[in-house]
């Protein structure tokens, strides 16, 4: 069973920060999705990812909460920074195996980062004040 608070919070979290930042580059026209997005984005699926894959001691709980909070951020999230306005990709870009492949490619990413995040959270010991 899968630690669902912290896919929650993940999915939660990456959800508010597309909408918030499609909101403000919108507002203040900046790029959206540029360099500072990403790094803000991986860590949203890094944080759950690492406190599920420390409270289970199983790194592989890392990577199914980082997989888990980047499909909802490629799905859900996009849709709605795409609904906002700065969040739509190039009309080129708009065909359905573009979009299922950057899809993909989305999830894979938070896989990683949850793994990475989970490898870490077995090396800290539970008693340890270090939580994110």
């Amino acid at each position: 069973l899968l630690p669902m608070r912290w896919i929650l919070i993940g999915c939660f979290a990456i959800v508010a920060f597309d909408a918030v930042s499609a909101l403000a580059a919108k507002a203040l026209g900046f790029e959206y999705g540029g360099f500072p997005g990403i790094v803000v984005s991986t860590a949203i699926y890094a944080v759950p990812a690492f406190n599920a894959a420390r409270g289970r001691r199983k790194a592989r709980v890392g990577a199914l909460v980082g997989a888990t909070v980047a499909l909802t951020d490629a799905t859900i999230g996009w849709a709605v920074s795409w609904l906002i306005g700065p969040g739509a990709p190039p009309a080129d870009f708009r065909t359905p195996d573009l979009l299922v492949l950057t899809v993909i490619m989305v999830v894979v990413l938070g896989a990683a980062v949850g793994l990475a995040a989970g490898i870490v959270a077995r090396r800290v010991p539970r008693e340890s004040s270090a939580s994110l």
